[in-house]
């Protein structure tokens, strides 16, 4: 027969002059039928480091026996159970039941007699190691370059293939001091007109963005639906598949802009300009603000790669040529613009294969416009 109880346990004895009750819980008592090894869980409410704990328990039996002195077990009486502590222990302390000992009375025909049965236990220290492992991440990038609006620009100086053609993603990290006008973000074009260009930037306080086709002749052309404010860090960003266009702002997508053409257009990779806060071909519609940095990819990234580059407004600071959450499309990297990374090489693109910096023909752009994001 196994009774289960549940015993609180209180201090009736504390060593060194110490008048505090703390309360002890016993966690399990020793079972109906105890063996030796059984093991038990006292815990303790004190402030003190260590802890000579005694414990032991009588538990009353009682037996019917005849007069050949045969007896059968009747039942339990609840067992009265004694914890002494020198200092209460601030963690668990484990005991093992060592030695049990029983002290049975002589028996008598035909009575129930008592038995007491002292259990000792075998107290030992339970010491418990905790592993912290600290991953320590250092930024990649935490700047950014401070454009004026009006002479300030980024571009390269010689037209060249950028790797993407139909299947493209752009993301960007910037911040307005003024939207007024019409600014470009990121913009590519051939040295004249506008067959293959991407645009990436701002009209009328909202996001705009544009693609033309590979004869100028058709575009895709939206302007988001969110007035944008001056002086809040914002990810822009925009991405096609040849079929799909879609707008994101702060890692979701832009559900609601408006589709100003929606032409179908189909796109070659043919040499273009690339331009950051600038019109490159003719160098007008400056940007105004602050951009910290450009990613472009020759894939349409997933809804969920773009959140996890969101990283609850920090990801600027990550180095997209590795994982993050969901991104995983390292290999479809094909720019990197971390502005103002480098003081001395400011339009630095970080991706080594097909990279273009954009430094080579900037206008009125140094070291002092480096500024934290």
């Amino acid at each position: 027969m196994n009774i289960k109880y549940l015993i609180l346990v209180f201090i009736s004895l504390l060593a060194l002059g110490c008048s505090e009750e703390l309360e002890l819980t016993l966690s399990a008592d020793p079972s109906a039928e105890v063996e030796a090894g059984e093991t038990v869980t006292v815990t303790a409410d004190g402030d003190f480091a260590k802890a000579d704990v005694r414990w032991y328990a009588e538990r009353n039996r009682y037996y019917h026996c005849n007069n050949q002195d045969i007896c059968q077990f009747v039942s339990d009486r609840p067992k009265s159970v004694n914890v002494y502590v020198t200092l209460a222990p601030t963690d668990k302390r484990k005991g093992v039941i060592d030695e049990i000992s029983n002290e049975v009375n002589s028996l008598i025909n035909g009575d129930i007699k008592e038995v007491k049965e002292r259990i000792g236990l075998r107290w030992y220290e339970v010491t418990t190691t905790t592993t912290t492992t600290t991953t320590t991440t250092t930024l990649f990038h935490t700047n950014a370059i401070d454009l004026d609006g009006s002479t300030e620009y980024l571009k390269n100086g010689t037209a060249q293939s950028i790797g993407i053609v139909e299947n493209f993603t752009i993301l960007a990290w910037v911040k307005w001091n003024s939207l007024s006008g019409s600014q470009n973000v990121a913009r590519f074009n051939q040295s004249s007109g506008n067959a293959n260009e991407i645009y990436l930037g701002l009209d009328s306080n909202r996001l705009f963005g544009k693609v033309y086709n590979s004869a100028a002749s058709a575009t895709k052309q939206y302007r988001g639906a969110t007035t944008l404010s001056t002086g809040t860090v914002y990810q822009i960003g925009m991405s096609y598949d040849g079929s799909t266009f879609d707008v994101y702002l702060n890692g979701a997508k832009d559900t609601s802009y408006t589709m100003i053409t929606d032409a179908s257009v189909s796109m070659t990779d043919s040499n273009r300009l690339t331009g950051v806060g600038v019109y490159p071909v003719s160098n007008s519609n400056i940007f105004n603000g602050l951009i910290s940095k450009i990613d472009v990819w020759d894939a349409k990234l997933s809804d969920a790669a773009i959140s996890s580059l969101y990283d609850s407004g920090k990801g600027y600071q990550h180095d997209t040529r590795s994982p993050l959450g969901s991104y995983t499309a390292t290999a479809n990297l094909k720019h990197q613009w971390a502005l103002g990374k480098n003081s001395s090489d400011i339009g630095k693109d970080y991706v080594s294969s097909g990279g273009i910096d954009v430094d080579s023909n900037s206008a009125n752009v140094d070291s002092s416009d480096i500024v934290d994001f």
